[in-house]
């Protein structure tokens, strides 16, 4: 095996005792996109053991899990999907009347209602919730609403966040005590104390990004995973020749050129531009150009590329390393190929 992603579970396990040192709520773990991309049968079964519920995107998602805890499907109901034979421990997202429509009326669902308080992807109205729960009342017995809940997606606004909590308690309020799970804050709302102070009405958080240290390494939480290579190959480049495609790579002195077994299929080295063509992402595109990230470390030493990684294989400044040694790759597993065997620890 020469690529590789290690799963490091104390660590998973130490970045949920810090959720539960801050917060006495209901954890429920959000292991959509197979967790993240670390394997979610994997994930949450290290997790079950240490959280009260789990939270995927999709209905497939919840049906290819064998855990018992309840599992709270975030992607509200389409007609896309069958709802005739799902297990007692799913829990589905309804926010709509005409949702109600997909179920079978001679089966009992379990349902948390999804509230639209910004965002405007998903949720019913904040004006339409209670006529909404009324109508559900009134003429599906076999739905159960054991929940409501919306997203901040904009924690970064603190004040913005706040009138989103300030709307979505106005909301709730009425039926605290009565609708048993009321919940809306994510990873970084958690993070932060302005927020989480103001969600004091709630009584679960669900928590994804911090689970697995893809944020909040500044407050002690840990990355649960790092993707590994081997060196597969070394040669000598004396000073002058070329290395690589198009020859963009001339060695300025003789070299020892080390081949890893990972490129562009891996996703490794690709980077996608979320924001558009902004000033300021076309300043750090400049930036980083003239001062590359670097992605390769052989023991916290950071190692440099030569020329472009190709398409499975990336070419390597292999000074003081040897075949056989073990590269440490900076690479998110969102976004790593999910052939890259992940192993747990």
């Amino acid at each position: 095996m020469n690529v590789w992603c290690e799963v490091y579970k104390d660590k998973i396990i130490h970045n949920v005792d810090l959720i539960k040192k801050k917060s006495s709520k209901k954890l429920m773990a959000v292991i959509k996109s197979n967790a993240y991309g670390l394997g979610i049968n994997e994930i949450s079964s290290i997790l079950s053991p240490l959280v009260d519920s789990f939270a995927v995107s999709t209905l497939e998602e919840a049906q290819s899990l064998t855990i018992e805890k309840d599992i709270l499907v975030l992607t509200p109901l389409c007609v896309f999907h069958d709802y005739n034979d799902i297990n007692s421990n799913i829990i589905l997202t309804i926010d709509d009347e005409e949702d109600l429509s997909y179920l079978n009326m001679e089966k009992q669902y379990r349902v948390h209602i999804y509230v639209n308080t910004g965002m405007n992807r998903f949720g019913i109205e904040i004006d339409k919730l209670p006529k909404f729960i009324d109508y559900i009342k009134s003429n599906y017995k076999n739905v159960i609403i054991e929940g409501i809940y919306t997203h901040l997606h904009n924690t970064k606004n603190t004040n913005y966040s706040l009138k989103q909590i300030e709307n979505f308690k106005r909301c709730v309020t009425p039926y605290i005590g009565i609708i048993p799970n009321i919940h809306c804050l994510n990873s970084n709302g958690f993070l932060n104390d302005v927020l989480y102070e103001a969600c004091d009405f709630t009584n679960f958080i669900r928590i994804g990004n911090l689970l697995y240290g893809y944020s909040g390494l500044d407050k002690g939480f840990k990355q649960t995973y790092s993707f590994k290579s081997k060196i597969l190959k070394s040669f000598k480049v004396s000073k002058g020749n070329t290395v690589g495609y198009g020859d963009k790579y001339k060695a300025p002195k003789d070299m020892l050129i080390g081949v890893l077994p990972i490129g562009k299929i891996h996703n490794f080295y690709c980077s996608v531009n979320r924001h558009g063509l902004s000033l300021i992402n076309l300043l750090r595109i400049i930036y980083r150009f003239f001062v590359p990230l670097k992605e390769l470390y052989f023991k916290d030493i950071p190692i440099d590329i030569i020329s472009q990684p190709n398409m499975d294989n990336t070419l390597i400044d292999a000074t003081n390393l040897k075949v056989g040694d073990i590269i440490t790759v900076k690479l998110s597993p969102i976004i790593a190929d999910s052939s890259i065997k992940r192993i747990y620890l």
